[in-house]
């Protein structure tokens, strides 16, 4: 069966994009991921692309994504469990993406009060414990653990299930659920600190001229599968899958969105990335902070 990119002319074409994603970098942050074993499974790419991207073409986008030649070369996928790394695939087999859209609306780590108001996590910043149970192949050893994961539990529902779909509680819930041999935090600071490094660093902002509000620009996609080429996750399946797909336009004409669309057209020049086991992709170049 012909792919939708052998039916239509592609449009994006990519380059790859060399600047590192710093909290990768970062010798604290490291630390925390390995003592966390979620180091050596977590990769980030980054890629170019010169056309005007608008949010109604993310499908194509992705398609297109998954076809080129140079992100094929660049983009690597954890082949088994043993930690070996291998590329998806030859350019032109992806046929379809399955992919689940992601919110992007949370600008504060303010999210995350509600989880001191469940008094899950003490004023002091310590994590409430709780006798350990095991669930979907975690040890859940904390009252922070159960309302990321069981859906019985007393205080599930002080995040909607909008707002579990939101990147910045993706991000979250995984870090705290952690690898195979994870080690927990006593506190709930150095997840924030990392979750915080994270979303900044994937999501780029936009200032709204009239009432001078932050708001997220960057388009995010949680994606299962991309079909015709090599398995996206060693474990189908499993939790703790995450492949993410962030695109944007480069912000310096501050992009607004307004109920009729854009204010005005984003440049033409913009930028994307990703990682896996995970899978993470990045936005543009200029960002603002948007996370306190």
């Amino acid at each position: 069966m012909p792919s939708d990119t052998d039916q239509r002319a592609k449009k994006f074409h990519f380059l790859p994009h060399d600047k590192p994603f710093a909290p990768l970098k970062d010798k604290d942050i490291a630390a925390l991921l390995q003592k966390w074993t979620m180091y050596d499974s977590m990769r980030v790419t980054r890629f170019r692309f010169d056309q005007k991207f608008q949010h109604y073409e993310f499908n194509d986008f992705l398609k297109d994504l998954f076809n080129d030649e140079n992100v094929l070369a660049e983009l690597q996928v954890l082949g088994d469990v043993r930690g070996h790394w291998t590329h998806l695939g030859q350019p032109g087999k992806c046929t379809e993406v399955k992919a689940e859209a992601l919110q992007c609306k949370a600008v504060s780590m303010e999210f995350f009060d509600r989880l001191y108001e469940c008094e899950a996590i003490r004023s002091s910043g310590s994590i409430c414990g709780c006798v350990p149970e095991y669930v979907d192949q975690f040890t859940i050893n904390s009252e922070v653990g159960k309302i990321m994961l069981m859906e019985d539990h007393d205080n599930y529902d002080i995040f909607t299930e909008a707002e579990r779909n939101e990147l910045l509680f993706k991000i979250f819930q995984h870090l705290t659920l952690g690898g195979p041999l994870n080690q927990y935090e006593d506190e709930i600071g150095p997840y924030f600190d990392t979750v915080k490094a994270f979303y900044k660093n994937l999501i780029s902002v936009g200032k709204d001229a009239k009432s001078g509000k932050i708001h997220v620009t960057s388009v995010a996609s949680k994606v299962d599968e991309a079909q015709g080429l090599f398995g996206l996750f060693p474990q189908k399946g499993h939790p703790q899958n995450f492949c993410w797909l962030l695109g944007a336009a480069r912000c310096e004409c501050r992009p607004i969105r307004r109920p009729n669309g854009w204010a005005r057209s984003p440049p033409t020049r913009s930028s994307c990335a990703w990682s896996t086991s995970s899978a993470l992709t990045t936005p543009p170049t200029c960002r603002r902070k948007a996370a306190s």
